[in-house]
């Protein structure tokens, strides 16, 4: 029985590195005639040093997101920084190929002892919660300022953007008290039969006080500075003709669509470019540019660290416990 069992863990172990080493690659091949019709890069040393920049980025952002799981750990267990960064990108790759990275929430805990999976999704859940927020708050801002931009905007776009506009902040208010209240989303999930696994840990959900709780909104604010910084630079490089905060408007507007719309990650970097032109060319025509732009930030952000992830699976030792 143990045989068995061990067995069947090694075959979906198998199935995760296989499904997304094919995914990465198919949307890489897919997308790739974008990148090489696009005329507008330029091997200036401007161009190169604002890539790398971009490239060198990613370990900023990852790594942001490694200390905030660490420090949503720290009230259950203590784990090192390499083991958070590693369970930040084996996240990733079990991302990969689920629904608005639902995967990532159980990908995670992959790195911890088998008795500590359900802490991890404690802290990885948290963490998400206070991503998500960060990226409705921006979006709001940037819808509000759309308003004000195209007056002009035909009635029935109208409509749908106060709509939009409406509930997303009603979304916000019950996102934040959620937030500050994650201890009752987590006993309600205690009642869910997937996660009663994780009941033994109630007693301790309060750890999460309100300073450890606004420190890890920091830290996601943080990272959305560090992405849309990305996606800037990645704009210049692809010289896109866009005032830089025309561009902050249609990025934040665009990672809050990106955010309501379900999609699997590896159909992120279509769905990416297609969103960014929708905001992007209000103000800009520079089109191969912006769908240059939004892939490759998806194969940089995404794709490689994801790749990463999933060597680090391949190397995980399956037990019969």
């Amino acid at each position: 029985m143990a045989d068995k069992k061990k067995y069947f863990l090694l075959f979906l172990k198998w199935i995760v590195i296989i499904s997304s080493v094919s995914f990465i690659a198919f949307r890489i091949v897919d997308s790739g005639h974008v990148l090489a019709e696009n005329n507008f890069f330029s091997f200036s040393l401007k161009s190169v040093s604002l890539f790398l920049l971009a490239f060198l980025l990613v370990f900023v952002n990852w790594l942001v997101e490694a200390f905030k799981w660490k420090q949503l750990l720290k009230p259950y267990i203590i784990i090192d920084s390499i083991t958070a960064y590693k369970g930040v990108l084996v996240g990733l790759s079990t991302a990969i190929f689920t629904p608005n990275r639902v995967g990532e929430y159980f990908g995670r805990s992959l790195v911890l002892k088998r008795d500590n999976y359900s802490v991890g999704l404690i802290a990885t859940v948290t963490g998400s919660i206070a991503q998500i927020l960060t990226t409705v708050v921006f979006g709001l801002i940037a819808f509000v300022f759309l308003f004000s931009y195209f007056p002009e905007m035909p009635f029935r776009y109208q409509n749908t953007m106060v709509l939009t506009l409406i509930s997303s902040i009603i979304f916000m208010v019950l996102l934040l008290l959620l937030y500050f209240k994650i201890h009752k989303f987590i006993r309600f999930l205690f009642g869910l039969p997937f996660f009663k696994k994780i009941k033994q840990f109630e007693p301790e959900l309060k750890a999460y006080s309100k300073e450890i709780l606004a420190k890890t909104l920091f830290m996601s604010f943080f990272r959305y500075f560090v992405f849309v910084s990305q996606y800037l630079l990645l704009l210049e490089v692809f010289m896109v003709e866009i005032l830089w905060y025309d561009a902050i408007i249609a990025i934040s507007a665009g990672y809050f669509v990106m955010l309501i719309i379900p999609v699997f990650t590896f159909a992120e970097a279509g769905l990416r470019g297609a969103v960014a032109l929708f905001f992007m060319e209000m103000v800009s025509n520079s089109t191969l540019g912006i769908l240059s732009s939004a892939i490759c930030l998806w194969i940089i952000n995404l794709a490689i660290p994801a790749l990463f992830g999933t060597y680090i699976i391949s190397k995980i030792k399956v037990k019969n416990d």
